[in-house]
């Protein structure tokens, strides 16, 4: 009796069970996507406790393969990469453990850019005619002094980064058969080798900005040239002279910190405000290194972190490119680097390293006059020269 209501009631119990499952999965199915993102979203948070540094859109990270299939086309983002969540989400994502970010950010750096496409207003009339980029510091272009710099620093592959009518700088760095021909009839051989020491000094290649917008759009022209790598960028503008190249002194402050590194000094106030500010507490065991985790471009009076500005060199890891590509306009409506470089200080932090150096502002007048002094006393040529006529000079005062 037992066994014969058993064999009735089990399909009945068997079809009774399908019955709640099915009607159970109807109901739920409607709610499938919401439990989806808080699934996600549970993840995301877990990953942020968890982690100890930004991954700044690393894509071999989880969470930016999930950013860049999901995010990006999700409801929340009608706009795509215009959208505020996109552009900054990176900054904001803490996805690897500290060894594993410096297994990927640690390489030898052997690339520098160079963007020299500004006008030069500042040095009007003679920018007109001349690049300021090729306005002399004694013998020897400007932009020479920065090519040497990087080479000085263990770099081999330089691009500079130009505009039109700057065909004056890829001349500069070619052979000048013309010359070699005239020297090598008058038995000059020897200034042949001097001339063509710049030419050879690294491997240089030439890329237009085809629109002025921007330091950061500029910038942003390289990333075929960087690959995968970090490097640095020499700001065409600024020159240092130093017992130590400053570009040695990032890459140097890089292998300690393993953080992007910019070179930074105090500034007056008023000057600040021309320039940019930075966020930074001191790392503990340095004297002129620091932490920066926010910086802003030319900030408005109030808005100023510290009297700290970046001055004329940085090296930036290759993931700067993807947060140039999405960033809006900033001060003056251009693309600003500062601007990027603050969603990488918010994200993973930045090394601000306060140089030994003495900069010149080879946009002002007044720089590329001091400049020229500098150098001159020091020159092998007319140094001695040089140095007695400026006492002479100087008692006329």
């Amino acid at each position: 009796m037992f066994l014969d209501m058993l064999s009735i009631l089990t399909p009945l119990l068997t079809f009774l069970s399908f019955f709640v499952i099915m009607l159970l999965w109807l109901l739920c199915l409607p709610f499938f996507p919401v439990f989806a993102l808080f699934f996600i979203i549970y993840l995301y948070a877990r990953a942020r406790r968890r982690a100890k540094t930004s991954c700044v859109e690393n894509l071999d990270c989880f969470l930016c393969k999930l950013h860049k299939n999901l995010f990006s086309a999700c409801f929340f983002c009608p706009l795509r990469k215009k959208c505020a969540f996109s552009r900054r989400a990176h900054a904001y994502v803490y996805a690897q453990a500290s060894a594993s970010r410096k297994e990927v950010f640690m390489k030898p750096i052997k690339k520098a850019v160079i963007p020299a496409a500004g006008l030069g207003t500042r040095m009007l009339p003679i920018s007109a005619a001349v690049p300021k980029e090729m306005l002399p510091i004694v013998d020897l272009p400007a932009v020479a002094h920065l090519v040497r710099e990087a080479v000085d620093s263990g770099v081999t592959d330089i691009l500079i980064i130009t505009n039109r009518g700057k065909g004056a700088i890829e001349d500069f760095f070619d052979y000048a058969t013309e010359y070699e021909l005239r020297l090598g009839s008058a038995g000059r051989t020897e200034e042949i080798a001097a001339l063509r020491r710049y030419a050879d000094m690294a491997n240089i290649t030439f890329l237009r900005q085809k629109e002025a917008r921007g330091l950061g759009h500029a910038v942003g022209r390289a990333r075929a040239f960087a690959g995968d790598e970090p490097f640095l960028v020499i700001y065409g503008d600024d020159l240092i002279f130093s017992k130590t190249p400053v570009c040695r002194q990032l890459i140097d402050a890089y292998a300690r910190y393993g953080r992007p590194v910019a070179a930074v000094k105090p500034m007056p106030w008023e000057l600040v405000r021309k320039y940019c500010s930075l966020k930074v507490e001191p790392y503990p065991d340095a004297e002129n290194a620091y932490l920066c985790t926010d910086m802003i471009e030319k900030p408005r009076e109030g808005q100023e972190f510290s009297n700290l500005s970046i001055l004329g060199r940085v090296l930036l890891p290759p993931s700067v490119f993807d947060i140039l590509d999405t960033l809006p306009p900033g001060a003056g409506g251009e693309i600003q680097l500062t601007d990027a470089m603050a969603i990488l200080a918010r994200g993973g932090g930045m090394t601000a390293l306060d140089f030994e150096g003495e900069r010149y502002d080879l946009g002002s007048k007044l720089g590329f006059l001091k400049a020229n002094v500098v150098r001159g006393v020091l020159h092998d040529e007319v140094g001695e020269e040089f140095r007695a006529f400026l006492r002479e000079f100087a008692k006329t005062l």
